[in-house]
């Protein structure tokens, strides 16, 4: 009796989402980015660009992340095409504003995920998104960028290389 070739199964890396714990965690993860946002001082100027009631702005990243992350698309049929730069352009995001969301985010990874690994991951990513985001420079900035993220892509952070 011959025995079958023995092939490894191809490699499908999970998703960011599916590693995460899917919308559960993201739940959690834009509840504590908020909690932040409204503590630390950093963050006041970022704060200062929502509406009061931030349940609105939390039910656009939960579905604007669901699929980001390589979930299930909830932000398109609720709100159209993300263009998340376009989307921010009526705020003036500089390095500044930048820097107190990303501390907001960076917190919220901690507390929320146990794999230091997907945590680099995740931080990595929205890294990527908030440079992009940028788009003005201003007094606060250290050193003002020319670019401002003009030209540079967000990252795709469903799209991963496998790991052995």
């Amino acid at each position: 009796m011959r025995h079958a070739e023995c092939k490894p199964a191809p490699c499908r890396p999970e998703t960011l989402y599916a590693r995460l714990g899917g919308e559960p965690a993201i739940g959690r993860l834009v509840d504590r980015i908020y909690h932040w946002m409204q503590v630390l001082p950093e963050a006041s100027d970022v704060l200062a660009m929502h509406h009061a009631d931030l349940g609105e702005v939390k039910a656009r990243l939960r579905a604007f992340l669901s699929g980001w992350l390589g979930g299930p698309e909830r932000f398109r049929a609720s709100y159209g095409e993300p263009r998340m730069r376009r989307r921010h352009f009526a705020f003036a995001i500089d390095n500044a504003a930048r820097d107190g969301w990303m501390l907001c985010l960076r917190r919220a990874v901690d507390e929320e995920v146990e794999d230091p690994q997907l945590g680099a991951e995740l931080k990595a990513a929205f890294q990527a998104m908030a440079d992009h985001l940028r788009n003005t420079a201003s007094s606060r900035d250290p050193r003002p960028r020319p670019d401002f993220g003009h030209g540079a892509r967000a990252a795709h952070p469903h799209h991963g290389a496998c790991q052995a």
